[in-house]
């Protein structure tokens, strides 16, 4: 039998690649894998280091066809890109959300749970209406929002 790693693995490896297409996968993989400020005077080389990988497109991706590919275990590179998917699509659905408000002024006041299983904004503890869901975009409409999200981020 599999190993719940593995499955887990394998799930997220197809969710991310509905989403995200190989030149996505590469901006989110420079949001990643973005140096860290050091005190050593060293971060202006890595950070020119880092922008000629993006611009040569040879950032690591986790959905190729990488070794760990049939591990048991996800890489530390996927697990984080499963996070920031996460983290976009909790502002893209509360976006949409507000976006499509019949009442704008009292769903701008309400807060998006940092959770994708709460499908309510609320407002001081109250539910406050329902939050926008992913699940009703088609397949385009998804990545072209995931496309401009991450392009925001990235910037």
């Amino acid at each position: 039998m599999d190993s719940p790693h593995k499955f887990t693995a394998h799930v997220c490896r197809r969710e991310l690649t509905a989403d995200f297409d190989d030149a996505m996968v590469q901006d989110a993989m420079a949001i990643i894998l973005f140096p860290t400020q050091h005190t050593d005077g060293v971060f202006t080389s890595r950070l020119v280091n880092h922008y000629r990988t993006l611009e040569a497109q040879i950032l690591p991706n986790p959905l190729g066809g990488s070794d760990d590919e049939h591990s048991d275990t996800p890489s530390y590179n996927l697990v984080q890109l499963y996070r920031l998917h996460g983290r976009l699509l909790l502002f893209i659905e509360d976006y949409l959300t507000k976006a499509t408000a019949t009442d704008p002024s009292r769903e701008y006041s309400g807060l998006s749970p940092l959770s994708l299983h709460s499908r309510y904004l609320t407002y001081r503890g109250h539910l406050l209406c329902p939050r926008f869901s992913a699940a009703d975009l088609t397949d385009a409409e998804r990545q072209r929002l995931f496309r401009a999200f991450l392009r925001y981020e990235l910037l």
